[in-house]
């Protein structure tokens, strides 16, 4: 109760349905006819909707319990519309007694109690639904020619009532309900905990209804009323957890697998990362010792070898560097994951400058660049990770450049829409915008063996600026030069912690820094 007076609109909902109940209740002690119409009205037209659902979205999910059950209902609810149509008094079948309605009564639920059983079965399996479809018609066909041909049993008798064939059909039903409950709370972790209470408090009521409906004697009896209306409670919860559920709250409903999915993906990616880190460490002493013993081997004998044990020296030495070089980049892309962010505010025309101390000892072309350092406007981030996003990025700007006879290098930066933006600028080879998608992506280069790389530093780039809340882009010309940009959130907080995680915590903390 104290849960539900924090929920106006729950309160607001249990009342109508209370008041609906006294409503028929009322409206059974009048004109039981209309009440019984009523009833089955609604269960009818809920069972149309929840097929409508079922069908539409059966390609989108990957739980088929619930596309399952509503192609059963398309043929329960037609089943029970002949079972409206049949009720004594409607005057639609006058050549028939009450036996009739009630015979349809327990092939409908005898249908229900078996799609319901079934239908866990298709929790980890994917549904034919056009197969289905055929089945469930083909034993919709059945029982109403059993019926309308007389092979089926009598289920009630004017003048003394129930047969002993309808009491029992109605405990076997009660069974099968019973089996499908256990069977679904067995798979209770494919569902959404709403989802699942809602169903298995509707097949409850379904059992509720087969049981009350074995007391009554005449068809217009209390206990056929209550019957009727644990059957309204039981296709109203069927309604909240695919219908309401499904239209108002699709992502719990028709992406819950997804976000499944999604996490555990993660935790793939986590524990690929952890390994990559540490065969790249292990891999790490082995490859120095190689490259190490090569070049020795090379400074300590050289001048003894021939020229073609030399050659083999050297390739050894110089597959060894590059092996180490590669080691190297795998064991920065990993520690970017792996290294905890602080944020501050950052004076990046100091961080370019040391980026470049950084880089031009290591540049072929280092003492003839032009480097231009523009006014770069404040932002917040960790210092060492931005350090190394341009470094990562002069390095490239450099090499790339090397083969003009004027290689330029330009750092600038401006403020737009509350971000700031970072470009590192050259004059040199460019690359074609067509292979765009491949640039930002681990060992992908779209330069041959003319150009020195492993194809993990713009990986790298792109990692950092992300876990910064920020992004990365690219523009270039074949033989015009490249221009790489990426954002920063720029604000005057210092936050401490680490961002690896939940996307959305990153955005969370980049909302608060702007």
């Amino acid at each position: 109760m104290e849960r539900l007076s924090k929920d106006p609109a729950g309160v607001a909902e249990y009342g109508v349905i209370a008041l609906l109940f006294a409503g028929l209740y009322a409206l059974s002690s009048w004109n039981y006819l209309l009440f019984h119409s009523l009833a089955e009205l609604f269960s009818i037209v809920i069972g149309c909707s929840l097929f409508v659902v079922a069908w539409n979205t059966r390609r989108i999910v990957d739980n088929h319990y619930l596309p399952f059950v509503g192609i059963a209902y398309l043929f329960i609810s037609f089943l029970d519309m002949i079972h409206t149509l049949a009720y004594k008094g409607m005057g639609v079948f006058p050549h028939h007694g009450a036996d009739l309605p009630t015979q349809l009564w327990i092939a409908a639920r005898f249908l229900e109690s078996s799609a319901l059983l079934a239908a866990p079965l298709f929790i980890r399996r994917r549904l034919k639904a056009y197969a289905a479809l055929g089945v469930f018609a083909a034993m919709t066909s059945l029982l109403l020619y059993t019926i309308f041909s007389g092979v089926f049993p009598d289920c009630y008798v004017e003048g003394k009532g129930l047969t002993g064939f309808k009491i029992a059909g109605e405990y076997f039903i009660s069974l099968l309900l019973a089996g499908s409950l256990l069977s679904i709370a067995r798979y209770r972790a494919a569902f959404e905990p709403k989802v699942f209470r809602l169903i298995a408090l509707s097949i409850i009521l379904t059992v509720g209804s087969e049981l009350a409906m074995t007391l009554y004697v005449g068809v217009y009896d209390n206990s056929n009323m209550v019957g009727h209306a644990f059957k309204i409670l039981s296709f109203y919860l069927l309604y909240k957890a695919v219908i309401a559920t499904g239209l108002i709250e699709p992502y719990t409903l028709l992406f819950r697998n997804l976000q499944r999915r999604e996490e555990d993906l993660r935790h793939a990616n986590s524990e690929l990362e952890a390994f990559t880190y540490s065969v790249s460490h292990d891999l790490r002493g082995p490859v120095s010792i190689m490259e190490g013993f090569a070049r020795m081997t090379l400074e300590d004998f050289g001048s003894k070898m021939d020229g073609e044990l030399r050659k083999k020296i050297e390739v050894i030495s110089d597959s060894a560097g590059r092996m180490g070089r590669l080691i190297e980049d795998l064991l920065a892309l990993s520690r970017v994951d792996r290294e905890e962010i602080r944020m501050r505010q950052m004076d990046m025309g100091r961080i370019a400058r040391d980026a470049w101390r950084e880089v031009k000892e290591s540049c072929p072309a280092g003492e003839k660049v032009r480097l231009y350092i523009r006014d770069l406007p404040p932002a917040t981030g960790d210092g060492s990770l931005i350090r190394q996003v341009l470094a990562n990025l002069l390095s490239n700007a450099c090499k790339f450049s090397g083969n003009k006879d004027i290689p330029a290098i330009e750092i600038g930066g401006y403020r737009e829409n509350g971000r700031s933006i970072f470009y590192v600028k050259d004059n040199g080879t460019g690359f074609n915008m067509k292979y765009y998608d491949r640039l930002f992506n681990v060992f992908q280069r779209l330069h041959g063996k003319e150009f020195e790389g492993t194809g993990i530093g713009l990986a790298i780039v792109k990692r950092i600026v992300d876990r910064h809340g920020g992004r990365v882009w690219a523009q270039s010309e074949i033989d015009q030069g490249a221009t790489f940009f990426f954002t920063l959130p720029t604000g005057q907080f210092q936050v401490s912690g680490s961002l690896a995680g939940d996307r959305g915590l990153k955005s969370a903390v980049t909302d608060i820094l702007n």
